[in-house]
Order: C-alpha cells, then sequence, then structure tokens
C-alpha cells in the first residue's frame, strides 16, 4: 500500500526512482503555485470588494464628483496664470514648483473639508473603519460616532491650513502690489483685482474635495487588475506543472515504479487529485484546497476460472494515488479508502477518485497465487462490485 510522505524518497540511480522524484519536485512547485494563487485571490477578493462597495457608496453623488473632478484642474491652471508673477517673486527660475506645491495644499485642505461637507465621504470613510482589522468588530453607532469625531477634528485642522494658505497668499499679492508702488511701476493701491488669485485659491480647495478620493480611487482599480493578472498567472502555473508532474510520474511507473512497494509524497496525490477531478475547472476552483474524506467500498471477489469466492489480501490503488490494504473473507471485501473530496460545496462527502489496480494474494491448490487486475470502481458508490481475478 502507498503512504503519504511529506519528503521525496532517499536518492536513487534507478531511472524509475529518478523520474518519480521529478515528478515529485514538479508537483510540489505545482502546490506552492496553487497555495501563491489561493493567497492571492484572497487579496484580490477583499480589494475588488472594497472597489465595488467604493463606487456604490459614490453613486449618489457621482455627477457632482465629476463635475468637481473637470473643474478643479481647469481652476489650478487659471489660478496658476493669475499668481504666476508671485509665484516667480518665490522661486523666479521654477514659479510652476510653487503652483505645485499649492495646487497639491489645496488637495491636502480640500480633503479635509470634504466629510464635513459631504455625506457620502462620511459614508465612505464608515465603510473603511468597518474593514480595518481594529473597528471592524464595533457596532454601526461606535463606528458612526468616531467617523464624526473625524470629521470634527479634520475639520478644525482643515480650516487652520485653510486661513493660512489664504493668509499667505493674501500677502504675497498685497507685498507684491507694495513693491511695485515702491518702484514707481504702479500708482494703484491694493485692490478687488489683485485678490483674484485669493478667491481662485479658495475656488480651488472647493472644487479639489475628491480629487484624493479619485486618486485613491485609481490606484485600488490598478491594484485589482495587478492582482487579478498575478493571481491568474499563478493558476496557468500550477496547471502547467501539475500536467507535467502527472505525465513524469506515468513515466516513472512505465519504468518499473511500484506504487504498491514505494511511497508517494501528498504533493504527488494532489497533482493527480487537480488533473483528474480538477482538469475542467478553472480560477481559484482549479487551486482550491484539497480535502480529504473516507469512502467505504464492498467488492465481491470472485475467481475467473471457477467463479468461487477468494478469501486472501488485497491491496487496492486509486487514480490519485491512495490505496488501501486488507483481507477478504469468502469472497467479501470491506475497504475504507481516503481520497480527495469534491471542490463542489453542494456535492457533500463526495469523490471523482476510483479504485484503478487490485492486487490479490490468495491460496490456490496448495500454491501461493498474485494476481493483478485494472479495474473502474467508483469511490462514490459504495457497491458491492464484482471483480473476477
Amino acid at each position: 500500500m502507498p503512504t503519504t510522505t511529506e519528503n521525496p524518497p532517499p536518492l536513487s540511480t534507478s531511472a524509475a526512482e529518478n523520474q518519480y522524484r521529478y515528478a515529485a519536485q514538479l508537483a510540489q512547485d505545482a502546490g506552492h503555485a496553487a497555495e501563491r494563487g489561493r493567497e492571492l485571490f484572497q487579496k484580490y477578493s477583499y480589494q475588488a470588494a472594497r472597489k465595488i462597495e467604493w463606487d456604490r457608496t459614490i453613486a449618489p453623488q457621482r455627477a457632482t464628483v465629476l463635475a468637481f473632478i473637470i473643474l478643479f484642474p481647469i481652476i489650478a491652471v487659471v489660478e496658476y496664470l493669475f499668481s504666476e508673477e508671485l509665484y516667480r517673486d518665490v522661486l523666479p527660475k521654477f514659479p510652476w514648483a510653487m503652483g505645485l506645491i499649492f495646487a497639491v495644499l489645496a488637495v491636502v485642505i480640500a480633503e479635509l473639508l470634504v466629510y464635513r461637507f459631504f455625506e457620502v465621504k462620511r459614508q465612505w470613510k464608515s465603510n473603511e473603519l468597518k474593514r480595518s482589522e481594529r473597528w471592524a468588530h464595533y457596532p454601526e453607532p461606535i463606528i458612526n460616532k468616531q467617523v464624526k469625531k473625524i470629521t470634527h477634528r479634520q475639520l478644525i485642522i482643515g480650516l487652520i491650513l485653510f486661513v493660512i494658505m489664504v493668509g499667505i497668499l493674501s500677502y504675497m499679492s498685497w507685498d507684491r502690489v507694495n513693491r511695485l508702488r515702491g518702484a514707481g511701476v504702479r500708482t494703484e493701491s491694493f485692490g478687488p483685482i489683485d485678490l483674484l488669485p485669493v478667491i481662485l485659491y479658495i475656488f480651488e480647495v472647493f472644487t479639489g474635495m475628491f480629487i484624493w478620493y479619485i486618486i485613491l480611487r485609481l490606484f485600488l482599480g490598478i491594484t485589482v487588475r495587478s492582482l487579478k493578472k498575478k493571481f491568474h498567472k499563478s493558476v496557468d502555473q500550477c496547471s502547467e506543472l501539475t500536467i507535467d508532474a502527472v505525465q513524469a510520474f506515468n513515466k516513472a511507473e512505465e519504468n518499473g515504479y511500484d506504487v504498491f512497494k514505494n511511497p508517494v509524497m501528498r504533493a504527488v496525490q494532489e497533482a493527480f487529485g487537480r488533473n483528474g477531478g480538477l482538469a475542467e475547472s478553472s480560477g481559484i476552483e482549479y487551486i482550491s484546497k484539497l480535502q480529504t474524506g473516507t469512502f467505504p467500498v464492498k467488492v465481491k471477489l470472485l475467481e475467473m476460472a471457477s467463479k468461487q469466492p477468494v478469501s486472501g489480501n488485497v491491496r487496492v490503488i486509486t487514480n490519485y494515488k491512495f490505496g488501501a490494504a486488507k483481507g477478504a473473507h469468502n469472497g467479501d471485501l470491506d475497504l475504507n479508502i481516503e481520497s480527495f473530496l469534491s471542490v463542489n460545496p453542494q456535492s457533500g462527502n463526495r469523490t471523482t477518485d476510483s479504485i484503478r489496480t487490485i492486487e490479490v494474494e490468495y491460496q490456490g491448490n496448495g500454491d501461493t497465487i498474485k494476481k493483478k487486475r485494472e479495474v473502474v470502481i467508483d469511490l462514490d458508490h459504495e457497491g458491492p462490485h464484482v471483480v473476477y481475478v
């Protein structure tokens, strides 16, 4: 009977055992690819669910979000054109860098203020807290209270930063007017037209309230696509390695590797399980972690020539390289064979495995007779199954 082992057998010079070791290595690699695939699928499922939830939360305000996204870059460019000379006073060679800094700070301030003005952002924040490990076990009222606390705290910080930025821009404009007047370039005093950069910056902050969300949403979309691609790559790798492992093991058997006498790694059994029971499957089902169950099988052994019941020692091997051994009495053989359960949860305690070989050793006419028969006995059907040896 083959035994399940976690490590390959000792090194051997025989072609069969060397071929088996090669098959075992391929099967182990296939198992590692399946494990990576399961981890990637878990991450992908989590992020994909987040993406769907984000889109569903923002949906009621989609038109507003779209309008803000369109208006923000337009107003930012117009604000820069009106403020370019102010920025040039600070960075003569790189006024665009000052414009970029002010735009980034506008997005930061907007993100701090948006929770106070838009319910969808508060709901979005609540959903994100529910998904976090720290807050997942708290009831919704507690989470909502925390969102209100965050909203209040960020509002205060945002208003402070907003006043500082508006004050800086106002001072820069006022100082430029004074310097121009002092140089005799300008005669008018500081007026409403000089506040235009400030007014435009206020609008820039207001229209930037969903820019950070869009940046995060784009990054999330890229992450989901990347995880999906990596997941499918792992499934393909697992499939290729599984097929190669099965073919290598079959070649080892052709070269004389006897599964009745030699160990079979669990990784090899899993390769046969995937190749047999899941060959038509795809995605996560193909790389699902295989679980084992015990299947009772009744066999009636009869001698081919005499049609009489056979009593003796019996060993069987399944297609997935599981084995069992037991004595048959008066032709009756009751086996309990371990094999892989179907990955379909609706299938219950079922399997796609079947007995493929029976080896019987019994006494006949004073001699010990050993016979081996190739059979097909589904483990899902208890029987009794009649086998002639």
